[in-house]
């Protein structure tokens, strides 16, 4: 028979004297986890597979879990407490997991990831260059960078046209950017540019990290 109580049976001094804790553990596939404490909200809050475990509540003739995995939590019917949680392995393999146990709902704010995580900050410096006179004759505009964020190029000419990539452009090779246009780079690369014709002029700033 299920083990389901009604909150209302507990007084405020026990609610309040055991309203949380977690529990780890690992389990070979097949086994199971028997907890034995007082809660009405279950979470697991890490577990080394992403699915895999089928959880009772309150023992047998107990409530009953899908399959689930890491993150997923469950919470009684309303006013109903249990003092046991079972937790079977059926991934596969074995586990590690970390569970919550509260009377009340868990609101785990914290961050776990694996493998390669990249943060990004906000740059900090808005770099400007001097305005440069452009030919048929390929240059560099703006050399390699590893700390710079976006370059911005504008051209300030009224019809000419230019290209703009690595050293491989010509004058009719490359990205065009014309008349009156800005471009805008997310690249630490050399940028390479070149006038389709004549000598139209550029308007250079970059963003820059510290």
């Amino acid at each position: 028979m299920s083990n389901l109580r009604d909150l209302s049976d507990f007084d405020n001094d026990f609610i309040l004297s055991n309203p949380y804790k977690e529990f780890s553990f690992t389990l070979a596939d097949g086994a199971t986890e028997t907890i034995y404490y007082n809660f009405s909200f279950f979470q697991i809050l890490e577990m080394s597979v992403s699915s895999g475990v089928r959880v009772i509540f309150g023992g047998a003739g107990g409530i009953g879990s899908d399959i689930i995995g890491a993150g997923v939590g469950y919470e009684l019917p309303t006013n109903k407490i249990t003092n046991r949680v079972d937790i079977v392995n059926e991934s596969g393999g074995s586990i590690a997991a970390r569970i919550g146990l509260a009377i009340g709902k868990i609101n785990d704010m914290r961050f776990t990831t694996s493998g390669l995580v990249s943060v990004t900050d906000q740059p900090s410096a808005l770099i400007s260059v001097a305005d440069n006179a452009l030919s048929t004759t390929r240059e560099i505009v703006l050399a390699a960078n590893t700390n710079r964020a976006q370059a911005f190029i504008t051209n300030i000419d009224s019809s000419i046209a230019m290209r703009y990539g690595d050293i491989a452009i010509t004058t009719t090779r490359g990205a065009r950017l014309l008349a009156g246009q800005t471009l805008i780079l997310n690249t630490t690369a050399v940028i390479y540019m070149i006038a389709e014709s004549g000598t139209p002029s550029i308007a250079t700033s970059y963003t820059e990290y510290a």
